[in-house]
């Protein structure tokens, strides 16, 4: 079989819920990964989330079957899909700050497991993209945000008391901010998953009128502009990835719950080739 790598970009708050009660203020809270405690779209959810988006624009029904299995709820045949999905495991987030509406945070630990993915799956980057990558990522400093733009440098960081620093001397990491969308903050691992927390997510109060039931809640999202990557496994004689690659990125895919309210949207692409 052979990879497949997509990348997820948000265009509206994301809530891909964790389906767990919560005795906190949050009463739904965003699936999380159980190692680090990031935000993360569980295979399944991503999987079914896709196969109805293939199944709107009225795709063959053939490949349908062949790529995703039998449907959920047919009793008669029970058939496991060829491709295999795992989970989009979070690039970057948004963050604000004082010289720019937003700035791309992210720390160590997902760019390094998002290198270790690529080695995995056979893509690994060049050596020397790799070298310059960790070089970069030794340099973050707990509790004082990294700027790879000289342009932030000073940057008031919400929720950082000191002004951020700007990387100076490195090599060009172009390629690096490319991928998580823009100008990039690089924080310690310990302060972004703080930032990915309960407390600091951004959370939208939701209501329902309707009688009998309860009138106000609260849901934790991942904001729009929030950057994803996930790998599809492909058999090696497939003849459907063409049709199925062409439904995923020629339109907005709706991932998660409140699509009615807008939640959700996200474009999804093939990443350039980094080397």
């Amino acid at each position: 079989m052979k990879a497949v790598e997509y990348q997820i970009k948000a265009i509206s708050n994301l809530h891909v819920g964790s389906g767990e009660i919560n005795m906190g203020v949050v009463d739904n809270l965003v699936q999380t990964d159980a190692a680090t405690g990031f935000p993360v779209i569980n295979a399944s959810s991503l999987k079914g989330a896709l196969r109805e988006h293939v199944s709107q624009l009225k795709a063959d029904d053939k490949m349908i079957c062949s790529v995703f299995g039998s449907k959920p709820n047919d009793d008669n045949v029970r058939e496991a899909g060829n491709y295999r999905f795992f989970d989009a495991n979070l690039l970057a987030m948004p963050v604000r700050g004082n010289k720019r509406p937003f700035i791309m945070g992210t720390c160590p630990l997902l760019i390094r497991d998002y290198m270790a993915k690529r080695d995995l799956f056979g893509h690994s980057l060049d050596e020397r993209v790799k070298a310059k990558w960790q070089s970069v990522l030794e340099k973050a400093k707990e509790s004082i945000p990294t700027v790879l733009d000289a342009s932030c440098e000073g940057a008031l960081i919400e929720d950082f008391e000191h002004p951020a620093v700007v990387l100076e001397g490195h090599a060009d990491v172009s390629d690096l901010c490319e991928l998580l969308g823009g100008p990039v903050v690089l924080f310690s691992d310990a302060d972004f998953l703080r930032l990915c927390d309960e407390d600091h997510l951004p959370v939208m109060a939701r209501n329902n009128l309707t009688v009998g039931h309860r009138n106000l809640w609260y849901e934790q999202v991942l904001p729009r502009f929030s950057r994803l990557s996930f790998y599809v496994l492909i058999p090696d004689d497939d003849s459907n990835f063409r049709q199925f690659n062409e439904s995923v990125t020629s339109s907005l895919v709706q991932i998660g719950a409140n699509a009615t309210v807008g939640y959700g949207y996200c474009e999804l692409t093939r990443p350039a080739n980094l080397k």
